[in-house]
């Protein structure tokens, strides 16, 4: 599983990455490694931006989920270029908390359509 974060913070990051047993990644060259978070708390130019966006867009099939800061400066451009039906944002309120829900959800340890409680096997 890969999970590109934006907008968060690196303690974040790193927290979540430690929890969940993923390897931490800054760009999105490690995506064929697989179980890496990728995380940008932002862009520092238009360069940046254009090129992390369009190797979402070419890597597509290799991203399980984007996860974007709701306050984020570039959260539409990272909405746009997200692969069909995996874009979440996080709440505005309290992201840290909606963040691991997310990640929780995808990971089939929280039953998204409850947001409470453990995956029931049958």
């Amino acid at each position: 599983m890969n999970i590109v974060l934006y907008g968060f913070a690196e303690e974040t990051a790193l927290r979540l990455a430690g929890r969940h047993g993923f390897t931490l990644c800054r760009t999105l060259d490690r995506l064929h490694d697989g179980h890496c978070l990728i995380a940008s708390p932002g862009f520092p130019d238009d360069a940046a931006r254009r090129t992390f966006l369009d190797r979402m867009l070419r890597d597509a099939d290799r991203i399980d989920a984007v996860v974007a800061a709701v306050a984020g400066e570039d959260f539409g451009a990272v909405r746009y270029c997200a692969p069909p039906g995996a874009f979440h944002a996080a709440d505005a309120e309290d992201p840290d908390t909606e963040l691991e829900r997310i990640v929780r959800s995808k990971l089939g340890l929280l039953c998204a359509h409850e947001g409470i409680g453990p995956r029931i096997e049958p």
